[in-house]
């Protein structure tokens, strides 16, 4: 049978005894399990050349769980489809909004033309430098033929 604990000496005090038992604690999960250790690495001599074997154990994640639809009452096989996502258009833009949508598309066109013209527009500009080039020439020409022209009389 059990033995009696040794009385406490007599100038000891001790505390009075709970009247009640402490509520038990709601039931943890088990801790994880510990990492693999990895073994010693082991130092291997042959012919004078000292090879050091290491060994690094990495423990693998758990799987994710399977799911497993029920059986189909009909018979045959379920096959599970994703649920159809419904999206919500948004309203349609407002007259203002289209107006500062236009004027910054231009604002930003004119500033890229500025920085760097299209081929087009290079082209275009130099047909139009030519020609008020020629005109000026035509205009200097019909000066002279006039100024020759009061010389001759």
């Amino acid at each position: 049978p059990a033995a009696n604990p040794p009385a406490p000496p007599a100038t000891a005090v001790s505390a009075p005894a709970p009247l009640a038992a402490a509520p038990v604690p709601a039931a943890t999960p088990a801790p994880a399990p510990a990492p693999a250790k990895a073994p010693e690495p082991q130092t291997i001599v042959n012919n004078k050349t000292i090879i050091r074997e290491k060994t690094i154990v990495v423990q693998a994640p758990e799987p994710p769980p399977v799911v497993i639809a029920p059986p189909s009452p009909f018979g045959g096989t379920v096959v599970a489809a994703p649920a159809p996502v419904y999206v919500e258009a948004a309203p349609p833009p407002s007259f203002t909004d289209v107006a500062v949508q236009v004027g910054a598309a231009m604002a930003v066109k004119a500033v890229a033309d500025a920085v760097m013209p299209s081929p087009e527009k290079v082209m275009q500009d130099q047909i139009r430098k030519d020609e008020r080039e020629l005109d000026k020439q035509s205009e200097q020409i019909r000066q002279l033929q006039s100024q020759l022209a009061e010389l001759k009389k």
